[in-house]
């Protein structure tokens, strides 16, 4: 666009000086929204020009107002699907279920086709328990997407949740490996291992679990992004605790330790996460030691996310591995005011 610059009308102009900021490292979100407020003033009834500040506000954390940008976007075209759909975005994170779902089926009144809006609307519907409904959206995605391995993974995971036989489930779920290994031969051996490790979880078969997340950490062996790794060592773990090999769990996680210092920091380690409460649990952690290290966890955490989100981080690290009555007092005090979305929701009961 930079290149064709001379060619571009007025409004296009604007557009491409207004996103320079985004060629900085990093992209400064609010100079963009800045910029981009300038051009809404020029073209107030551009619905396209007022979506992008909406999206610009959201990349910089400001969720109150991209959602007010997004809402007059869908005042000045109120056929814009896109603008539609990014709603959806919005409402989820902030536990807006029911409005997500309202935009979501607006999204599709307007493109039936939109298979963004169909898997957002497939998600609402499994987080809300709505199982045949999320199953239907699954089934449609295939069709609507028929290439899309995404579709089948979801189609995998609705069967799963209404008890539908094992096999059942590994169909969408064999459909999605072919899909990789067509894209690429070379994931043929992640995308087998993944198949194995779900079907695993789905059977109970907990000690193959364990071993198929091993496996997989193994086939990811020359990432360099720390969260790529974690990723599976955290399943690992999860599925030895589940055997009540806990020991076993906590040298995986302190073997993982001693790794983590080659791959890029691009995340909060959850394995770093679990490992403070599994050494206080142990008793090789203090009360005083522990809530020191759990401390400056969340402040290293809280520095990564969009301060918005700043009490729902603390939340989350408090509430993860919470077992005893004093780390579960911490975590109940630490409810921030008003309740949080509801995928916290399960994790607090869990709690009570």
């Amino acid at each position: 666009a930079t290149q064709f610059r001379s060619s571009l009308d007025d409004r296009d102009q604007m557009l491409l000086q207004a996103a320079e900021p985004l060629r900085l490292d990093p992209p400064d979100f609010d100079a963009v929204a800045t910029n981009l407020r300038g051009v809404v003033q020029r073209f107030p009834e551009d619905a396209e020009v007022t979506f992008f500040l909406g999206g610009a506000l959201a990349a910089g954390g400001h969720t109150s107002e991209a959602l007010e940008a997004t809402e007059q976007a869908v005042t000045v075209d109120p056929q814009f699907a896109g603008a539609v759909w990014f709603l959806t975005a919005i409402y989820l994170p902030e536990g807006s279920d029911d409005l997500g779902l309202q935009a979501a089926n607006r999204c599709l009144a307007i493109s039936p086709s939109a298979a963004s809006c169909l898997r957002q609307r497939a998600d609402i519907r499994s987080v809300a328990g709505q199982c045949a409904e999320a199953e239907a959206d699954a089934q449609r995605m295939t069709v609507v997407e028929p290439n899309g391995g995404r579709s089948y993974l979801s189609l995998a995971l609705a069967i799963a949740s209404r008890g539908a036989p094992p096999e059942s489930v590994r169909g969408p779920l064999e459909k999605w490996r072919a899909l990789e290994i067509a894209i690429d031969p070379s994931r043929a051996d992640r995308a087998s291992n993944l198949v194995e490790l779900a079907m695993s979880s789905l059977t109970g078969d907990l000690a193959a679990a364990a071993l198929a997340a091993g496996e997989l950490e193994r086939l990811r062996s020359s990432e360099m992004s720390l969260v790529t790794h974690a990723q599976p060592v955290l399943a690992q773990i999860v599925f030895l605790e589940e055997q009540g090999l806990t020991a076993r769990a906590l040298s995986t996680a302190e073997a993982f330790e001693r790794r983590v210092s080659g791959w890029a920091a691009d995340a909060p380690d959850p394995v770093r996460h679990y490992l403070l409460y599994a050494r206080h649990h142990a008793g090789r952690l203090t009360d005083a030691q522990f809530r020191q290290a759990r401390d400056a966890f969340v402040h290293e955490a809280q520095q990564i996310g969009p301060p918005r989100l700043a009490s729902l981080t603390k939340l989350a690290t408090y509430v993860g591995y919470a077992e005893t009555r004093d780390e579960v007092a911490d975590s109940i005090e630490a409810l921030p005011e008003p309740l949080p979305p509801s995928p916290f929701l399960s994790q607090i009961g869990r709690l009570y």
